[in-house]
């Protein structure tokens, strides 16, 4: 728990090995360091960081088809909570992660959502007031986040009911 916990909530300050690494404040080697001295050396660094990419869900086409179709409408931008080492992976991995003009990750902006500063650095990015911004999340405490900046927000359940809720929002996909 205190290295591996992953739940950022709005007021908390004390945060877990994993948490400090998504937020920047631990490096790629000091997390990989801990990790290895608490098993012991007993697994390499190699290892864990297969192990950490291997932790990453597949990709769902039907949603990335709903965001290639979005980005001749309007600017897109990608805000997630993660660390250097799934970062790396993603984006030499996710050829659809070249679809959003901004890829935003906590561990560069030191921030992480629901923090309501992520959100408005995001809208900074961006150059869009945060009004302008639509916001899609999965997790229901990242979507008030989002909303508590001033972006419209919507939770992601799945492709079909976000192409519903984007028409609601006057984008049809």
């Amino acid at each position: 728990e205190d290295y591996f916990r992953d739940n950022f909530l709005p007021g908390k300050t004390e945060f877990s090995l994993n948490e400090r690494f998504q937020l920047g404040q631990v490096s790629r080697a000091e997390f990989l360091r801990r990790i290895m001295d608490a098993l012991d050396g007993a697994v390499s660094e190699d290892r864990i960081v297969r192990e950490f990419a291997g932790i990453l869900a597949g990709v769902d086409e039907a949603v990335v088809a709903i965001v290639a179709a979005l980005k001749s409408r309007c600017r897109l931008a990608c805000l997630t909570n993660t660390h250097a080492i799934h970062w790396e992976y993603i984006l030499r991995e996710y050829g659809w992660m070249r679809l959003f003009d901004v890829q935003a990750s906590s561990h560069l902006l030191g921030l992480a959502k629901p923090d309501r500063a992520a959100y408005l650095a995001l809208a900074r990015q961006l150059d869009a007031p945060p009004g302008a911004c639509l916001f899609i999340d999965d997790r229901e405490v990242n979507v008030t986040g989002a909303g508590d900046a001033g972006f419209h927000a919507i939770r992601f359940t799945g492709a079909a009911p976000l192409r519903a809720a984007l028409g609601r929002h006057g984008f049809v996909v």
